[in-house]
């Protein structure tokens, strides 16, 4: 009797027991499909112009964050694109000007692991004193955009407008961050062909 209770007891615990399912990891191709299709991806964008007093030199700064692999500059010319609009002040929605920006090879820069920027010349408005420019940055594949916006002075720039800071060893593209590492020689330079060391 005792014999029969222990083998009920023992089919009883193994019933109420489900089976053991090892966890299983999720593909590799699925990984790499959603890191592709920029599920988690996020860039910013930054711009800086310069008066030459004759055009302005829009140059714009985009910045791949989390969720990008390394890209190259071919492959980011590809895959984003860029416009603009020029408005008479902020909050308004009628324009001036629109545009594309072309990110021609010889256009774009690759400044340093996963950061681009994109140079293009902006006509003046010789009948507007100033305006506002509104940037737009798209990430064609997913859809992803991210804007920036500048104060533009046509016809009485201020010295900001004229000069911009950039590395001596690159004295085309200006420096966009907010400090300076000691010991960095920079370059104040101008579209006028005024320029000068700063150590």
């Amino acid at each position: 009797m005792r014999f029969i209770f222990l083998f009920m007891t023992v089919l009883y615990l193994l019933a109420a027991c489900k089976p053991r399912q090892t966890a299983r990891k999720p593909d590799t191709e699925t990984q790499t499909t959603e890191t592709a299709t920029g599920i988690e991806s996020a860039f910013y964008i930054k711009s800086k112009v310069l008066d030459s007093l004759e055009y302005v030199r829009v140059f714009v700064q985009v910045e791949l964050k989390r969720g990008y692999e390394t890209m190259t500059t071919e492959k980011f010319i590809n895959r984003f694109t860029g416009n603009y609009v020029v408005a008479p002040d902020f909050g308004r929605k009628d324009y001036l000007a629109t545009g594309s920006i072309f990110f021609a090879p010889n256009k774009v820069f690759n400044a340093a692991k996963n950061i681009f920027i994109i140079q293009y010349d902006l006509k003046k408005l010789p009948a507007q004193a100033s305006g506002v420019l509104i940037l737009e940055v798209s990430d064609l594949q997913t859809k992803q955009k991210a804007g920036d916006e500048q104060l533009l002075r046509f016809t009485t720039p201020k010295l900001r407008d004229i000069f911009t800071l950039s590395e001596a060893k690159n004295s085309s593209l200006p420096v966009f961050s907010n400090f300076i590492r000691i010991g960095e020689t920079l370059q104040l330079n101008s579209l006028t062909g005024q320029s000068k060391k700063m150590s």
